[in-house]
C-alpha cells in the first residue's frame, strides 16, 4: 500500500519523460524534504519498478492524470491559503484530506490497500515539497 510520503515520491517518479527529474534528483528531493526520505524515496522506486513500468498505457494515463490533479488541487489550496482566504489550519487540513484521497485514488488504481492514517505520519514534513511548485 502506498502512503502518502510514498505516494508524493512515487508521482514524481511516474511524470512523463520531458518533465520528469533524474532518480538522484527525485532521492535528493525526498532526503531533504521528508523524515527518512531514502527511504521513502526506496518504497517509491519499488512501486515504480514493481507496478508502473509493466503497468499497461491505459493504467500509466490514469495514474499520471491523479498525480496531476494531486498536484493542481494542492496548489489551488496553495493560493487560497496565499491570498488570505483559508486559514493556516483549514489549509493543513486541506492539503491532508487531498493527498490521502490521492493516496487512495492511486491504491485503488493499482489494487493495493486503502491508506487509512493508522501511522503516526507527519503530514507537515512533506508539505514544502508543494510549497515552491507553481
Amino acid at each position: 500500500m502506498l502512503k502518502p510520503d510514498t505516494a508524493i515520491i512515487f508521482g514524481f517518479l511516474i511524470e512523463e519523460a520531458a518533465s520528469r527529474l533524474d532518480d538522484q534528483e527525485i532521492k535528493e528531493i525526498a532526503a531533504k524534504e521528508l523524515e527518512n526520505g531514502e527511504l521513502v524515496f526506496e518504497e517509491a522506486s519499488y512501486f515504480y519498478k514493481r507496478f508502473f513500468i509493466p503497468a499497461s498505457s491505459e493504467l500509466r494515463q490514469a495514474l499520471r492524470r491523479e498525480v496531476l490533479s494531486l498536484h493542481l488541487t494542492l496548489n489551488q489550496i496553495k493560493n487560497a491559503h496565499g491570498n488570505g482566504s483559508v486559514s493556516k489550519i483549514a489549509h493543513m487540513h486541506q492539503i491532508i484530506a487531498e493527498t490521502e484521497k490521492s493516496t487512495n485514488e492511486l491504491n485503488r488504481l493499482l489494487n493495493l490497500a486503502f491508506y487509512e492514517g493508522e501511522d503516526d505520519q507527519t503530514y507537515a514534513s512533506f508539505m514544502n515539497i508543494f510549497s515552491n511548485k507553481s
